[in-house]
């Protein structure tokens, strides 16, 4: 039978864990990729908030069309259109215009929403075309 040894083996002599040097390699990746990634996800929240905004905007340039094509008037088209939510959160400083064209029996209106971005820069327009039959007091019997 084998009799245990007395001395140390020279594996018994590592310890577990981590050194210093590792550490300080690990803290300094860390940090490097959340200063690389931080404006990352800060410039995709903005652009996700334009792109909501953007969307909105579209949205109630199609409302106004579709009323518009039924038969309201351009200041009830607009008022109806945005009747019921707080633009003011949604789309800062709204502005809404409509443009009534002619073209032979038909007419073509353009809606244009334009709004302020959270940064205080005006966004760039939507504009909305549609051509719309004649309206009723123009149409031939």
């Amino acid at each position: 039978m084998k009799r245990p040894s007395i001395l140390p083996s020279r594996h018994n002599h590592r310890r577990s864990g981590f050194t210093l040097v590792e550490l300080l390699v690990a803290g300094v990746l860390l940090a490097s990729t959340v200063v690389l990634v931080g404006p990352l996800l800060l410039r995709s929240g903005q652009l996700r908030q334009s792109a909501t905004q953007r969307q909105l905007a579209t949205q109630l340039a199609s409302n106004v069309l579709e009323r518009l094509d039924a038969g309201q008037l351009q200041s009830q088209a607009v008022a109806s259109a945005t009747k019921g939510w707080d633009t003011d959160t949604w789309l800062p400083s709204l502005k809404l215009s409509t443009t009534m064209d002619r073209d032979g029996d038909r007419r073509r209106a353009t809606i244009s929403v334009s709004w302020t971005t959270p940064t205080g820069r005006t966004a760039r327009p939507v504009q909305l075309t549609g051509w719309l039959p004649p309206a009723a007091s123009e149409a031939s019997p």
